[in-house]
């Protein structure tokens, strides 16, 4: 297992792990575990523009607590925190980065990393998976339900009493002055 370069590794431990910052993500409790979410880490890969030409995989944080330590290699794992990315058309995903911590919640020591995957795998329905990207799809969803509704067309409003308006005073014409005429001096 290869580890991730250490400036990266560093930018993830610097980011609180606390577990008030963490939403948790409805899961069966059969699972062995809970998967939290880190709420305003949810983005897109490209802007508005390039996404609509090229698709816009989401990205988001995530942080799986397992309720019994789990063996990794030659460790005991309690939570791993990853970085995931979602094709929320295609149902399909791909870590961007993943840290295997000795403790629960994200806490304590890194153990192992897992480097970018190059290339995205297709979610198995009921695996937590689906849980996590349906959290970071969220916002296509509602997007896609405002555009599907019809738009609200406001009701024609009611024919207007004729008013009777005085003309307007007519204008006079002023003269105009350019720079190489020399304006009327006033006389005092």
């Amino acid at each position: 297992m290869r580890f991730l370069p250490i400036p990266l590794l560093l930018a993830c431990a610097c980011v609180p792990l606390a577990a008030a910052e963490w939403t948790e993500l409805p899961l069966p409790a059969s699972a062995g575990m809970a998967v939290y979410q880190e709420p305003g880490t949810e983005r897109s890969r490209h802007g508005k523009f390039v996404g609509s030409l090229l698709g816009n995989p989401r990205q988001s944080w995530f942080l799986v607590d397992y309720a019994v330590p789990h063996r990794w290699g030659l460790y005991e794992v309690r939570s791993f925190k990853q970085w995931l990315e979602f094709d929320c058309k295609d149902s399909s995903m791909r870590v961007l980065a993943r840290l295997y911590y000795e403790g629960p919640m994200g806490q304590g020591r890194v153990l192992v990393s897992e480097r970018e995957a190059r290339h995205f795998v297709a979610i198995v329905p009921g695996e937590p998976e689906e849980a996590m990207q349906r959290a970071a799809c969220a916002y296509l969803r509602k997007e896609e339900q405002l555009a599907a509704a019809p738009a609200a067309v406001p009701a024609p409003a009611p024919p207007a009493e004729p008013t009777v308006t005085a003309p307007a005073p007519q204008a006079q014409p002023q003269p105009v002055y350019t720079p190489l005429e020399p304006a009327p001096r006033a006389e005092p």
